[in-house]
């Protein structure tokens, strides 16, 4: 059984292209399939495998989630900061990726993934090891989370210049 998504992804040359993926899980992991990548004469069927490298503690956090509503809040200003956003944590390891368009229209895209480990049910240390953002690579996060229920949660993260982040995740069913 495939599980079908379509991506957005910004190649080399500024231009947005929609792929179609296609997933399906295997007995340790998963098998990506893009069956059309690349323009024109020059198209490939991209098949990647992944496998479970180690098992990590589960966590209440394990799963896909979306952002469902985000915000800043610096003193008693609060800011909408919503985006598209979706947030995978599973076995120690994390991956995130969003897209946001700004004042000029342009979309832009982020992506970010490394490790995570739950201190207690309140907080969560992610340690980006790779991201789009500069700001972001290569450092530890030290975020504060509520579990709403087993399928919604908010995280709290303080800001250097004192604000704080706010997000709301949704876990994504199957």
């Amino acid at each position: 059984m495939y599980l079908l998504f379509k991506a957005k992804l910004q190649e080399r040359n500024d231009s947005l292209r929609t792929y179609t993926l296609l997933l399906e899980k295997i007995p340790n992991g998963y098998k990506q399939i893009i069956p059309e990548m690349g323009t024109g004469d020059n198209k490939i069927r991209l098949t990647e495998e992944y496998s479970m490298n180690g098992a990590g503690a589960a966590s209440p956090i394990d799963g896909a989630w979306k952002l469902v509503k985000a915000f800043r809040v610096m003193g008693k200003d609060t800011t909408d900061n919503f985006r598209n956003q979706y947030k995978t944590y599973f076995a120690g390891h994390c991956i995130w990726g969003n897209t946001y368009t700004d004042s000029l229209k342009k979309i832009h895209i982020g992506i970010g993934f490394g490790k995570f480990e739950m201190n207690g049910t309140s907080k969560v240390k992610e340690s980006m090891i790779a991201s789009t953002y500069s700001e972001v690579r290569g450092h530890d996060f030290d975020i504060a989370i509520e579990l709403k229920s087993s399928d919604e949660f908010m995280q709290t993260t303080n800001n250097p210049n004192g604000s704080r982040s706010v997000e709301v995740y949704q876990r994504l069913k199957n």
